[in-house]
Formats: structure tokens, C-alpha cells, sequence
């Protein structure tokens, strides 16, 4: 459609298009999200999954499709898909049976064949919104992804790249719609080795393959994300200081974790979340109580958890403290001994491990708790993290009656910051300290 002109809100965001003295106008609140869209005198309300003509109830969506209001009843329709996530068949409940009601094909850039019944259903190509409003006579034609809008006539968005991924602003997925998707407009994903890993785990039957594709595309687009997730509990330039200290102080941790953390999501089946700006990758990769940590990415096994309560994300966590603290020195002065100090243990006896109590790692124990007890999270797993002797501590005299920590604990901690024992014994008897203490 030939549009005459395009008005754009401070979010880069459509917010009124014009042709031939009509035009249409959306709605958004300060995130970006669409509440409405406007023609003439009519609106579609949008909140979350339900849509409104006016005042009324038109239908509700759900993950396979959507309840659809007819009258005082309600009309049960389900969407069968591909493996871009594109609507090919809808199927309506009549009389107990399925009847399908409308059929897409498309071209590979998403400009459908011919379009069927959008009275019936307007979500088409990627799951998304086709733009079925006319103006001037001309169908605006457009599908809304959220973060902008898409043109399929021209295999172009409507709006600018908001993550600036490739030379072009406006291509979509690369030029390559059949291996890329983008779920949002934000992010284009590659799912290619998640499909090739379902089929290699025995998953063809069901198509199978295609979920493990695209939750392996969504979490390398998690983990992306992770670059720019900042800890909470800091104003504004704190946060950005942390987020762009990842690209400057601790680039080579950030850029050996973020690789680490996608080859990991692409060889096994991994979880993603987030906890105070560092990003947790659990995979069966690694065994229960690993982990690694290269700058913000946090990589352990499936008992990791982006949880200040679980165990190994307290240790861990306290190496990104490390991190931040030291940046570029981090690689050498804390990764690779840390490395090494675990390997020695693996050839020792369970009585005679003693990676924990090596500096690196009780400097990383007496960082998080510090961390966390500023946070009001107390539940320090000591049995799994020691600072110095386990058998030393117990709340009683960690804590105080004000609930600060006290005297010995506080010495506890310093001595351990500064990787040497204190008068009081740190270390359990027989053990030593494999590396220099550390000066940060």
C-alpha cells in the first residue's frame, strides 16, 4: 500500500499512518506495549490475551489458538502451525468435530498467497497480527511483532532494528526467513542446531525437533539479552556503569562467557534466567555443584538456579563480584587458578579436597555473603560455601542481637578478602592456600 505518511512516537513506534484523508491510530502505554488502535470512530482494545471491539468481548487467545464470543456462546478455534510459527490451518469446533476454516500458504518473506476469512482469524505469518485495516482503499497489509511493524510486500520492517543486529536496520532475519525467526521484532534467533540436536536425540517422530528448535533460538536470544541486565538495588548510572563495564573493564570474561553460554545452549538442552544482572545457564553438560563463570554468565549444572537461596549461585555469583571488581586481571588472577585448584581436587579424596578454601574461592564466598546480607538474604548455604572452617559458624555468631555481623565473623570475612588466615584458624587443619593472596 502506498502510504502518504507515517507518524512515529519517541519508542519508534507507529503511532498514526495516513492516505487519502483517513488514517488510523494505535495506542501504547510507556513500555511500548499496544493498547488500541483506532479507525474513524471504532477501537480494538488489546489487553494481554484478551481483544475488544468496542465495549465487547471479541476473543481470547491461548496458546493453541483462540476462544472466539458468537452471541451468548463462545466458538472454540485451534491453529495448527509450522515451524516458523505460522498459522497454516484454522480449525473451529462444530459439533464435536474440527472443520478447517481457513487455509495460508505463503511466500518465503511471509506475503501470504491469498488471504481466507481474516473475519475468522487475522493472526498469519509468525504468529503475528496481520494489519487488515483499509485506508484509501488499500489494505495497510502490515503485521505487528510488537517492537515494529512488518512488511511483507517488501520483505522489510516498518521500523528501525531497536538492537541495531545487522548492516541493514530494516532486513528481516538476515535475508534468511526460512532458518532465522524473530519472535518480537527485537531479536532474530537461529534454531538451526536446536533442530539438528531434537533429530540426533531420536525427536523426528511429532516434529519434536521443532520445539527443541525454537527453545534453543529463544535461548540464544535469552542470552543476549543478559548482556544488557544490570543488578538491581543501584540508580540509573549505577546500572549503566555495570552494563557497559561488561564491554570495557571485563570484555574478555564477557566475551568468553557469552560464547561458552551459547555453545552450551547449543549442545544440550539448557534453562536461562536472570538474578542481579548476571545470567544463569544450567545445563547437563556440566555436573551438580560446577560451575563457571566468565564475566556476567554464570554456567553450572542442573542444580543451578538464578536464586540468591541456592547454593551454587551464591558461590558463583561472588566470582562475577570478582569480576566486576577487577576486570581484565580476572582471567588470570581468578579463572585459571580457580580451574586449575579444581582440577588438583579432582584427584584428591573427599577428606582432602581443598579447592573451597583456596583464595580465589573464599574471597568469591566473603564477596557474595557481603552481597547478599546487604540484601537481606541470610540463608548462606555455609556447608557448601565455607568461609574458613564450617564447623566455626552457626547464626549465633554470625549475627549479632542488631543483626549486623559480628566481631570474629566481620575478621572472618576481611581475612579471607585479603587471601590470608586471621589469628583465628580459616583454613581446617592440614590444608594450605594454593595461591598468593589476592590483591584487588
Amino acid at each position: 500500500m502506498n502510504i502518504v505518511n507515517n507518524r512515529y512516537k519517541v519508542l519508534n513506534l507507529s503511532y498514526r499512518i495516513d492516505k487519502d484523508f483517513e488514517n488510523t491510530i494505535y495506542i501504547y502505554s510507556a513500555s511500548g506495549e499496544k493498547l488500541a488502535q483506532k479507525k474513524g470512530s471504532s477501537f480494538t482494545y488489546y489487553r494481554h490475551v484478551m481483544v475488544y471491539e468496542g465495549d465487547k468481548l471479541s476473543y481470547i487467545m491461548h496458546p493453541q489458538g483462540f476462544v472466539r464470543k458468537s452471541n451468548n456462546d463462545y466458538q472454540y478455534n485451534y491453529l495448527l502451525m509450522d515451524h516458523l510459527g505460522s498459522s497454516r490451518v484454522l480449525l473451529e469446533v462444530v459439533n464435536d468435530s474440527l472443520i478447517a476454516v481457513q487455509q495460508t500458504d505463503y511466500y518465503p518473506f511471509g506475503k501470504a498467497f491469498e488471504h481466507h476469512n481474516l473475519n475468522r482469524n487475522k493472526y498469519l505469518y509468525s504468529g503475528k497480527e496481520f494489519q487488515d485495516i483499509s485506508l484509501g482503499g488499500s489494505m495497510l497489509s502490515l503485521y505487528d511483532f510488537g517492537a515494529r511493524y512488518y512488511d511483507p510486500e517488501i520483505s522489510r520492517w516498518f521500523n528501525v532494528d531497536p538492537a541495531l543486529q545487522l548492516i541493514s536496520p530494516y532486513g528481516y532475519c538476515g535475508n534468511n526467513p526460512i532458518q532465522n525467526i524473530d519472535p518480537d521484532g527485537e531479536f532474530m534467533l537461529g534454531f538451526i542446531t536446536g533442530m539438528f540436536r531434537g533429530i540426533f536425540k531420536g525427536h523426528f517422530k511429532h516434529a519434536k525437533f521443532l520445539k527443541e528448535a525454537v527453545t534453543s533460538g529463544y535461548n540464544e536470544l535469552k542470552i543476549t539479552v543478559g548482556l544488557f541486565k544490570a543488578g538491581g538495588g543501584q540508580n540509573f548510572f549505577g546500572m549503566m556503569k555495570e552494563i557497559v563495564s561488561r564491554f570495557t573493564w571485563q570484555l574478555p570474561q564477557t566475551l568468553l562467557g557469552f560464547t561458552y553460554a551459547n555453545a552450551v545452549n547449543y549442545l544440550s538442552d539448557t534453562k536461562v534466567d536472570y538474578y542481579g544482572g548476571a545470567t544463569t545457564v544450567s545445563t547437563p553438560l556440566l555436573s551438580n555443584g560446577q560451575g563457571v563463570t566468565l564475566g556476567s554468565f554464570i554456567t553450572g549444572g542442573k542444580d543451578l538456579e538464578a536464586d540468591p537461596e541456592n547454593a551454587l549461585f551464591q558461590h558463583e555469583y561472588g566470582h562475577y563480584l570478582q569480576s566486576q571488581k577487577i576486570g581484565i586481571n580476572y582471567i588470570w588472577k581468578v579463572a585459571v587458578p580457580s580451574f586449575l585448584s579444581a582440577l588438583r581436587d579432582r584427584s584428591r579424596s573427599k577428606e582432602n579436597k581443598r579447592h573451597k578454601y583456596t583464595s580465589t574461592e573464599q574471597d568469591a564466598n566473603s564477596r557474595a555473603i557481603k552481597y547478599f546480607y546487604k540484601r537481606n538474604v541470610l540463608n548462606w548455604n555455609f556447608k557448601q560455601n565455607p568461609i574458613g572452617r564450617e564447623k566455626q559458624w552457626d547464626m549465633k555468631n554470625i549475627m549479632d542481637k542488631n543483626g549486623q555481623f559480628t566481631f570474629l565473623f566481620e575478621r572472618a570475612l576481611d581475612a579471607a578478602l585479603m587471601g590470608h588466615r586471621s589469628s583465628e584458624p580459616l583454613l581446617e587443619k592440614g590444608s594450605d592456600n594454593l595461591h598468593q593472596p589476592i590483591t584487588f
